[in-house]
Protein backbone atom coordinates (compact mmCIF):
# COMPACT_ATOMS: atom_id res chain seq x y z
CA UNK A 1 0.00 0.00 0.00
CA UNK A 2 1.37 3.40 -1.00
CA UNK A 3 1.45 6.13 1.50
CA UNK A 4 -1.61 8.17 2.49
CA UNK A 5 -1.09 11.29 2.95
CA UNK A 6 -3.37 14.64 3.95
CA UNK A 7 -3.14 18.19 4.37
CA UNK A 8 -4.77 20.41 6.12
CA UNK A 9 -4.94 23.37 8.19
CA UNK A 10 -4.81 22.30 12.02
CA UNK A 11 -7.99 24.86 13.74
CA UNK A 12 -9.15 25.80 17.49
CA UNK A 13 -11.90 23.99 16.41
CA UNK A 14 -10.37 20.79 15.81
CA UNK A 15 -8.47 20.96 18.90
CA UNK A 16 -11.34 21.98 20.81
CA UNK A 17 -13.24 18.47 19.12
CA UNK A 18 -10.58 16.79 21.42
CA UNK A 19 -12.37 17.60 24.25
CA UNK A 20 -15.20 15.79 23.77
CA UNK A 21 -13.19 12.40 23.36
CA UNK A 22 -11.41 13.17 25.75
CA UNK A 23 -14.26 13.11 28.09
CA UNK A 24 -15.73 10.15 27.13
CA UNK A 25 -12.24 8.11 26.71
CA UNK A 26 -9.81 8.83 28.61
CA UNK A 27 -9.45 6.79 31.61
CA UNK A 28 -8.10 9.59 34.11
CA UNK A 29 -11.23 11.71 33.65
CA UNK A 30 -13.71 8.84 33.65
CA UNK A 31 -12.16 7.86 36.98
CA UNK A 32 -12.33 11.69 38.23
CA UNK A 33 -16.11 11.67 36.99
CA UNK A 34 -16.48 8.77 39.34
CA UNK A 35 -14.43 9.34 42.14
CA UNK A 36 -16.22 12.78 42.10
CA UNK A 37 -20.00 11.36 41.90
CA UNK A 38 -19.29 8.95 45.13
CA UNK A 39 -17.70 12.02 47.01
CA UNK A 40 -21.30 14.02 46.51
CA UNK A 41 -22.78 10.73 47.42
CA UNK A 42 -21.40 10.03 50.43
CA UNK A 43 -21.40 13.79 51.66
CA UNK A 44 -25.36 13.45 50.74
CA UNK A 45 -25.82 10.19 53.09
CA UNK A 46 -23.53 11.56 55.85
CA UNK A 47 -25.37 14.16 56.21
CA UNK A 48 -29.07 13.01 55.44
CA UNK A 49 -28.72 10.30 57.48
CA UNK A 50 -27.83 11.96 61.11
CA UNK A 51 -30.42 14.49 60.30
CA UNK A 52 -33.02 11.62 59.55
CA UNK A 53 -32.34 10.04 63.39
CA UNK A 54 -31.81 12.79 65.17
CA UNK A 55 -35.71 13.32 63.97
CA UNK A 56 -36.80 10.11 64.56
CA UNK A 57 -35.25 9.78 67.58
CA UNK A 58 -36.81 13.09 69.26
CA UNK A 59 -39.61 12.12 68.11
CA UNK A 60 -40.46 15.02 65.89
CA UNK A 61 -42.19 15.53 62.79
CA UNK A 62 -40.37 14.59 59.55
CA UNK A 63 -42.66 16.35 57.10
CA UNK A 64 -39.43 18.96 56.55
CA UNK A 65 -36.98 15.83 56.10
CA UNK A 66 -40.03 14.78 52.98
CA UNK A 67 -39.28 18.30 51.51
CA UNK A 68 -35.48 18.20 52.35
CA UNK A 69 -34.25 14.88 50.61
CA UNK A 70 -35.83 15.34 47.40
CA UNK A 71 -34.88 18.99 47.23
CA UNK A 72 -31.10 17.51 47.87
CA UNK A 73 -31.23 14.78 46.02
CA UNK A 74 -32.60 16.93 42.88
CA UNK A 75 -29.05 19.47 43.98
CA UNK A 76 -27.04 16.65 43.97
CA UNK A 77 -28.17 15.17 40.62
CA UNK A 78 -27.27 18.85 39.31
CA UNK A 79 -23.75 18.43 41.01
CA UNK A 80 -22.94 15.54 39.35
CA UNK A 81 -20.74 15.31 37.04
CA UNK A 82 -21.22 14.14 33.76
CA UNK A 83 -18.87 13.39 30.51
CA UNK A 84 -20.96 16.47 28.99
CA UNK A 85 -20.25 18.94 31.95
CA UNK A 86 -16.08 17.52 31.91
CA UNK A 87 -15.78 17.31 28.31
CA UNK A 88 -17.39 21.83 29.09
CA UNK A 89 -14.42 22.13 31.74
CA UNK A 90 -11.36 20.76 29.43
CA UNK A 91 -13.08 22.53 26.83
CA UNK A 92 -12.83 25.58 28.64
CA UNK A 93 -8.94 24.92 29.68
CA UNK A 94 -7.88 23.92 26.09
CA UNK A 95 -9.33 27.48 24.83
CA UNK A 96 -7.33 29.23 27.63
CA UNK A 97 -4.47 27.27 26.60
CA UNK A 98 -4.93 27.71 23.13
CA UNK A 99 -5.21 31.49 23.39
CA UNK A 100 -1.49 32.13 24.40
CA UNK A 101 1.30 32.08 22.30
CA UNK A 102 2.60 28.20 23.00
CA UNK A 103 -1.12 27.19 22.86
CA UNK A 104 -1.03 28.77 19.14
CA UNK A 105 1.65 27.06 17.78
CA UNK A 106 -0.64 23.80 17.73
CA UNK A 107 -2.68 25.88 15.02
CA UNK A 108 -2.08 25.93 11.74
CA UNK A 109 -0.70 23.92 8.12
CA UNK A 110 -0.14 20.20 8.93
CA UNK A 111 0.92 17.39 6.59
CA UNK A 112 0.34 14.08 7.74
CA UNK A 113 1.98 10.43 5.87
CA UNK A 114 0.71 6.99 6.85
CA UNK A 115 2.87 4.48 5.90
CA UNK A 116 4.15 0.85 6.75
CA UNK A 117 6.27 2.40 9.36
CA UNK A 118 4.06 4.75 11.30
CA UNK A 119 2.88 8.27 10.91
CA UNK A 120 5.14 11.09 9.74
CA UNK A 121 3.93 14.89 10.84
CA UNK A 122 5.02 17.65 9.08
CA UNK A 123 4.44 21.43 10.67
CA UNK A 124 5.76 24.56 10.13
CA UNK A 125 8.02 24.45 13.19
CA UNK A 126 8.62 20.67 13.61
CA UNK A 127 8.38 17.31 12.39
CA UNK A 128 7.38 13.96 14.19
CA UNK A 129 7.46 10.08 13.39
CA UNK A 130 5.79 8.13 15.48
CA UNK A 131 5.78 4.31 14.91
CA UNK A 132 2.72 2.20 15.02
CA UNK A 133 3.45 0.73 18.58
CA UNK A 134 3.16 4.16 19.53
CA UNK A 135 -0.58 4.53 18.80
CA UNK A 136 -2.52 3.53 21.26
CA UNK A 137 -6.66 3.83 19.77
CA UNK A 138 -7.74 5.29 16.42
CA UNK A 139 -11.42 7.23 17.34
CA UNK A 140 -13.45 8.12 14.09
CA UNK A 141 -16.06 10.27 14.03
CA UNK A 142 -18.19 11.98 11.10
CA UNK A 143 -16.13 15.13 11.74
CA UNK A 144 -12.59 13.67 12.46
CA UNK A 145 -10.20 10.91 12.70
CA UNK A 146 -8.61 11.29 16.39
CA UNK A 147 -5.18 9.30 16.91
CA UNK A 148 -4.88 8.38 20.51
CA UNK A 149 -1.15 8.66 21.45
CA UNK A 150 0.52 7.78 24.53
CA UNK A 151 0.06 10.47 27.11
CA UNK A 152 -2.72 10.06 26.17
CA UNK A 153 -1.98 12.63 23.36
CA UNK A 154 -4.55 13.37 20.80
CA UNK A 155 -4.25 14.01 16.90
CA UNK A 156 -7.32 15.27 15.15
CA UNK A 157 -7.42 14.91 11.31
CA UNK A 158 -10.56 16.44 10.04
CA UNK A 159 -12.73 15.05 7.57
CA UNK A 160 -13.06 18.38 6.21
CA UNK A 161 -9.19 17.94 4.53
CA UNK A 162 -10.68 15.10 1.82
CA UNK A 163 -12.59 16.06 -1.26
CA UNK A 164 -15.16 13.82 0.11
CA UNK A 165 -16.61 11.61 2.85
CA UNK A 166 -15.73 8.37 1.14
CA UNK A 167 -11.73 9.52 0.83
CA UNK A 168 -12.13 10.37 4.43
CA UNK A 169 -13.38 6.83 4.82
CA UNK A 170 -11.07 4.99 3.24
CA UNK A 171 -8.37 6.82 5.09
CA UNK A 172 -9.66 6.08 8.22
CA UNK A 173 -9.65 2.03 7.21
CA UNK A 174 -6.03 2.43 5.40
CA UNK A 175 -4.86 3.64 9.02
CA UNK A 176 -6.86 1.38 11.05
CA UNK A 177 -5.42 -1.05 8.77
CA UNK A 178 -2.06 -0.43 9.11
CA UNK A 179 -1.75 0.32 12.67
CA UNK A 180 -3.21 -2.67 13.44
CA UNK A 181 -0.65 -4.69 11.15
CA UNK A 182 1.96 -2.47 12.25
CA UNK A 183 1.14 -3.16 16.63
CA UNK A 184 -1.20 -0.32 17.16
CA UNK A 185 -4.36 -0.24 18.58
CA UNK A 186 -2.77 -1.25 22.10
CA UNK A 187 -5.98 -0.14 23.74
CA UNK A 188 -8.06 -2.90 21.77
CA UNK A 189 -8.29 -6.05 23.32
CA UNK A 190 -6.68 -8.88 20.82
CA UNK A 191 -5.65 -6.19 18.56
CA UNK A 192 -1.94 -4.57 18.66
CA UNK A 193 -0.67 -7.99 20.47
CA UNK A 194 1.40 -10.19 18.95
CA UNK A 195 0.86 -12.81 16.75
CA UNK A 196 -3.39 -10.98 16.85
Amino acid sequence: MKPLRVEFDMTKADLLAVADVLAARDAGVIRAIRKTRTSLLLMMAFLLVPFGAVFALQGLNVAPLVVAVPISVGVLALALPTTHRMGQRIRKSMAANLATPAGRAYLGWRVLEVGAEGLMMESSYSTARIGWRGVVDLVPTADHLFIVLPGPGYLPVPAAAFGNHDDFDRFVDGVTELCAAGGGLTARPGLGEPGA
